[in-house]
């Protein structure tokens, strides 16, 4: 997953998992984070930031991006 910023200045970000649904229309995929738990990590600062069970709460450097990869539990 990927937040991007195109704005000039950092942006706070709040991603509620369990109030969101992500699809993909392509690989015809869709998650399911009210019911299945993922670890998250962050792959630019190479670091581990939690699992959906929590809000994601991050700040998004002005004309830059979040990549996340989240795997199932």
């Amino acid at each position: 997953m990927c937040v991007l910023n195109r704005n000039k200045t950092p942006q706070k970000i709040t991603f509620d998992w369990k109030s969101e649904k992500v699809t993909d229309d392509v690989s015809n995929r869709a998650t399911q984070f009210d019911t299945i738990p993922y670890r998250i990590r962050d792959l630019w600062q190479k670091q581990d930031l939690g699992t959906t069970k929590t809000p994601l709460s991050a700040e998004v450097p002005g004309h830059d991006a979040l990549a996340l990869r989240l795997d199932k539990m």
